[in-house]
């Protein structure tokens, strides 16, 4: 088997001054989905009420959910409103449970006659 000759123009060793430099600080976005399960936990319209685009929530693992292992808790302020969908949670879970920071933030909130529907989003901060 014979190797490909590549002119020395390809070889070139790139100088690390003129590649763009990484921040560190970023989020990586990991998911959109909405608030599971909040008509068991709160009065989802009255959270929904309190609630502002971009407003952060927090994400609380709770390994041992008897329903499910992989379960997140989300969180505001200092009240459990409802969970990650399980469709959803099990890379996040693995995640957190690895020591990952996990950020999450409203992206919006939908109200309806009865009931209200909370779109967060969930990044990672320390990549």
């Amino acid at each position: 088997m014979t190797l490909p000759v590549l002119p020395n123009k390809e070889l070139e060793i790139i100088d690390p001054q003129k590649l763009a430099e990484i921040d560190l600080t970023d989020e990586v976005h990991l998911l959109d989905t909405a608030v599971a399960g909040m008509c068991f936990r709160c009065d989802p319209l009255m959270v929904a009420s309190s609630l502002n685009k971009g407003d952060e929530l927090r994400l609380v693992r709770e390994p041992d959910n008897k329903f499910d292992s992989m379960a997140i808790k989300v969180m505001l302020d200092g009240v459990h409103i409802g969970y990650l969908p399980r469709k959803d949670n099990k890379v996040i879970s693995n995640l957190m449970d690895a020591g990952r920071h996990i950020t999450c933030e409203v992206s919006d909130v939908k109200t309806y006659v009865d009931d209200a529907e909370i779109l967060i989003k969930v990044s990672m901060r320390d990549v």
